[in-house]
């Protein structure tokens, strides 16, 4: 079982954590489970090339380094099950009560305080290996508009960053990944899954619709049922548009 959090690369700068935790993996420098963390990111990637803002010092950016042992291809999203529900019990340490937002957007009401970017290498029909980006809004109170919050907006105190990143590596030890455990995964996922089973508004290449999300399927997509017909979406592809900001 790998032990995260027993290798802490600490920095003061870094465009990514995950781009020097890839090269660390390229230059196999990365044991099972080295934590990268920085106080701040000159170029922090959130999905699909978006950027993500954090002032420096307040917040957790760190990446993971994780080989996972048999694990396909047509299974990675079982990885962002997995974090995702370690993410939100790490926020129940603090006393709040969080969901995941398809895919991988951790939101407190609807205003985001976590997301995740998980990069992995592919050899044959495997996963090599995964690197693991984590942000989670932990002092910083001023998010200029957007919507977001942060561990301090929520219970009012300031929060070690250092203990949240032990805390969150003591909950990936204490309930490792197990690809079999596919069943357990992804109840765990779909347990804080943002408007399961409840009619939403989402946007697909500028066109807006209304449709029930009825879960995810065992590749991954999201399943939304749209005048009753099922049908996947993949990651990217929508966008489920949120209450206040419609």
């Amino acid at each position: 079982m790998s032990f995260f959090g027993s290798i802490i690369h600490r920095l003061d700068s870094v465009d990514s954590t995950n781009n020097y935790a890839n090269q660390l993996i390229e230059h196999r420098l990365a044991e099972n489970g080295t934590v990268v963390i920085a106080d701040f990111q000159t170029g922090g990637r959130g999905q699909r090339g978006k950027h993500w803002f954090s002032e420096k010092g307040l917040n957790l950016t760190c990446s993971l380094v994780y080989f996972p042992a048999n694990l396909s291809v047509d299974r990675m999203y079982l990885l962002n099950c997995w974090v995702s529900f370690a993410l939100i019990q790490l926020l129940k340490h603090f006393n709040i009560e969080a969901q995941v937002k398809w895919p991988n957007d951790i939101l407190v009401g609807y205003h985001k305080i976590a997301g995740l970017l998980i990069e992995s290498v592919i050899q044959g029909s495997s996963v090599k290996s995964a690197t693991i980006g984590l942000g989670l809004n932990v002092n910083q109170t001023n998010f200029k508009g957007i919507l977001a919050t942060s561990v301090r907006n929520e219970t009012g105190e300031e929060c070690s960053v250092n203990d949240a990143l032990q805390y969150f590596c003591y909950i990936l030890n204490e309930f490792p990944f197990c690809a079999d455990q596919e069943p357990k995964l992804r109840a765990q996922y779909l347990d804080n899954m943002l408007g399961l089973y409840e009619e939403q508004l989402f946007e697909v290449k500028g066109q807006r619709f209304k449709g029930i999300i009825h879960g995810i399927s065992h590749e991954g997509y999201l399943e939304i049922l749209v005048d009753g017909e099922k049908k996947h979406y993949s990651q990217g592809e929508i966008t489920l548009v949120v209450p206040s900001a419609s």
